[in-house]
């Protein structure tokens, strides 16, 4: 059946259009469709002939919903308002969905239609781009992995690369070639709403879990990669207040030194695109920031993507940042910055205005061209101009997908304590499973879930495991929740219920909330739930905690009183199976902290902080406290470090220092540690951190095994920025090296 048939089908019946397309296979001859764009040449050819009006609307990027008819299940699409608007706004790119996860078959049939009105209106492919940040979420039944936070907690780069190669095929298999991820801010505010969505506080573990993000997601061995786009540029998870899209103060030299080096290493990785974040940096709302979207972006990093705006965010130049007057100063200030499409996403407004500020010369047409460029080559770099697979939608959620989850979260829980070998759990013991998210899976796969806050009922519809699932294929047990987050429920009985048990699972967290939705005013957790853990605790019966969360909370008599405490992040689906074998020692725990976790409401730090931190109010060195540090995580097993070696103790700035430590598992189990090489420079002409991570390895060892683990340091990266510079330079001196409780000392020369 050729398109012309499929267009007469759409004019005499539009109701069943969604049936009738689902059962073909379009094939359009689109430019280039052959062999793809290989050469500079034809990128040439197609711009060449390319209108002004078809480049602008490449620059414009519109919310699927307008071209969607209202609260259709499964979805239709308007094929009126589609035609129309590619006919008259040429427009390059749709983005998000419905409010809510579509199948496969609704994905396919989306695709295929966008695709048939793109050829019928002679319109550059389109670009459809979707927030998949852990997992193909917005495709049902495909596997979710741990946000990002519980991925850094595995320190697994290869784990981390193989999820985001799963992301890439199982979008692909939703006919996505464009997903808004990795995010590569720190995260070093947890009263941020995005804190969960980072990889972390520390720059060198973000760095390396952002490559293995993009390396997977854009792997073209696999023939099924996708666009990825770090986000959001820059210094966004460091807001002032803790709020989302809000002010941020950061100075150049640590903006340079901490916060830009993540989005240097996802474009030395090649992520095709970067998104702007929705702040205002120092005064300066980002999407007006010529300097830092232009001179340091695109000639310093050599950035040659695509910069894509947030939700909205040229608008809000003037309705929020009030830096402009109008939407026309704030559509003029975003494109001469340097921003190549505008997320607008509900109106044509930005495309009118910015084709009449072509036409008036106050933006160039080379500056248009420039942008369209970028746009069109990441559109043939994905394939859009050849024929498009849509028969992959049959494998996604397979099962080795879902093994990959599994192995993703295991090991990523993170033991924080284990009073008396409290865990593993006896299977004969008798097992009480409580608390709000002990048994509800919205809290296991968190915000960007199905929907966009991930606490809708379709996020339930689905055949996951809850925690309490998971505990029960190992032993008896029962299970009543007591309480919600912020109520309480019947917890008379369920207390009762909990005297009959040998052992109580507690399993607490917060409501899955992202973005400003998911903006606190603090960090304590909830009074309901800290009554209910005080109230077991009077049973005198062990109490383990499984925290669900997607930031930390602080636990006040929890952390103190509890027989241990288990840190779960939000594991995704396979996250209910992953907690039951780590509880039962069917996997042997290897999740470090990748952030610092704090115990006091206004006892934020990180582990690389200044000396000075650390002085308390008696003018001792207790004043940094928290409840467990960066890197914190217990294992089963017994690992002993010994035998630490440096290859010299004297190097110059250009050298490579060697290092050599022996790791061995006393413990009675195969485990997994994570070998961490800290280094001090201990005395310097700007204050110095107290340490900071260079590198480290994760490494698996038997029962009783021994091995050396090598570490090669670059001295060069050692250095720091100082105020006025854009690089690093390291100052001779002793710095102090760590791993593992050792120590050792080393002299840097001029």
């Amino acid at each position: 059946m050729d398109i012309f048939c499929v267009k007469k089908m759409i004019e005499r019946n539009r109701d069943k259009f969604l049936t009738m397309i689902l059962s073909i296979a379009l094939v359009v001859p689109l430019i280039a469709q052959e062999t793809g764009l290989n050469s500079q040449n034809k990128l040439d050819a197609i711009l060449n002939a390319m209108s002004i009006e078809d480049k602008v609307g490449q620059m414009t990027q519109l919310n699927i919903k307008l071209v969607l008819e209202p609260e259709k299940n499964p979805i239709q699409v308007d094929s009126q308002a589609l035609d129309l608007i590619l006919k008259n706004q040429r427009i390059g790119s749709f983005m998000n969905t419905i409010g809510r996860a579509l199948t496969t078959e609704e994905w396919n049939y989306l695709q295929k239609t966008i695709r048939y009105f793109t050829e019928k209106n002679d319109v550059v492919p389109v670009l459809y781009g979707i927030d998949a940040v852990h997992g193909a979420n917005y495709t049902m039944g495909s596997v979710i992995f741990p946000h990002q936070l519980g991925q850094a907690a595995s320190w697994n780069e290869k784990l981390v690369f193989q999820a985001s190669e799963i992301t890439a095929f199982e979008c692909r298999a939703s006919g996505i070639p464009w997903v808004f991820a990795p995010i590569v801010d720190l995260g070093r505010q947890p009263l941020w709403g995005q804190f969960f969505e980072t990889y972390g506080e520390d720059v060198l573990l973000a760095e390396r879990m952002t490559v293995a993000s993009v390396s997977g997601l854009q792997n073209k061995e696999q023939g099924l990669n996708v666009a990825g786009c770090a986000k959001h540029y820059v210094g966004y998870g460091l807001p002032k207040n803790g709020k989302d899209r809000t002010t941020v103060h950061i100075s150049d030299h640590i903006l340079r030194e901490l916060h830009i080096p993540p989005f240097k290493a996802a474009i030395d990785a090649g992520v095709m695109s970067v998104m702007i974040g929705s702040h205002d940096l120092n005064g300066i709302p980002m999407n007006a920031n010529r300097y830092l979207l232009t001179n340091v972006l695109r000639d310093e990093l050599r950035f040659s993507g695509v910069l894509v705006t947030d939700w909205a965010d040229i608008k809000k130049l003037h309705t929020t940042h009030r830096v402009t007057t109008d939407y026309r100063e704030s559509i003029l200030a975003a494109i001469s910055a340097g921003v190549d499409m505008a997320m607008v996403p509900e109106d044509f407004v930005f495309y009118e205005t910015l084709l009449d500020l072509v036409r008036s010369g106050e933006i160039s047409e080379d500056r248009i061209n420039q942008a369209t460029r970028r746009i069109v080559d990441m559109k043939a770099k994905l394939g859009l101009f050849n024929e498009q697979d849509y028969s992959l939608n049959k494998s996604v959620g397979q099962e080795s997908h879902q093994k990959l989850a599994y192995d993703l979260a295991s090991e990523s829980i993170t033991v924080l304590k284990n009073r008396n070998n409290t865990l593993p759990l006896d299977t004969n013991s008798k097992v009480f499973v409580t608390g709000p998210a002990a048994n509800d899976v919205r809290f296991q796969i968190g915000a960007w879930g199905r929907t966009w806050q991930g606490m809708d009922s379709i996020v339930t519809s689905e055949s996951i495991m809850s925690i309490y699932n998971g505990i029960q294929v190992h032993g008896e047990s029962t299970t009543m929740s007591g309480i919600t987050v912020d109520t309480q429920l019947d917890v008379e009985s369920a207390l009762l219920m909990a005297s009959k048990s040998e052992v109580i699972v507690l399993c607490l967290g917060e409501k899955p909330a992202t973005e400003k939705p998911a903006d606190i005013t603090s960090l304590a957790i909830s009074g309901p739930q800290l009554e209910y853990f005080n109230r077991l605790h009077k049973l005198e019966i062990p109490i383990v905690v499984v925290l669900v969360q997607n930031r930390p909370r602080l636990l006040g008599d929890i952390a103190k009183k509890a027989s241990a405490v288990v840190l779960a992040y939000q594991p995704g689906s396979m996250g209910g199976k992953a907690v039951g074998d780590v509880l039962y020692g069917e996997v042997n725990p290897a999740g470090k902290l990748p952030f610092t976790y704090p115990r006091y409401e206004h006892g934020i730090s990180t582990y690389d902080h200044a000396y000075a931190d650390e002085v308390d109010p008696m003018y001792g060195a207790n004043g940094f406290n928290p409840q467990w540090e960066f890197g914190h995580g217990l294992s089963y097993s017994e690992f002993v470090y010994s035998n630490l070696t440096l290859g010299r103790d004297s190097v110059s700035k250009d050298d490579t220092l060697t290092v050599v430590v022996e790791l061995e598992n006393k413990g009675l189990r195969t485990g997994k540690e994570v070998v961490q090489v800290y280094i001090s420079d201990e005395v310097a002409s700007l204050v110095p951190s107290v340490k900071r991570l260079r590198d480290f390895q994760k490494i698996e060892l038997e029962e009783a095994q021994r091995k050396s683990v090598t570490f090669h340091i670059d001295i060069h990266d050692l250095g720091f920025v100082h105020p006025g510079e854009t690089s690093k330079s390291v100052e001779s001196g002793w710095f102090k090296l760590s791993v593992g409780g050792l120590s050792a000392r080393f002299f840097v020369r001029q």
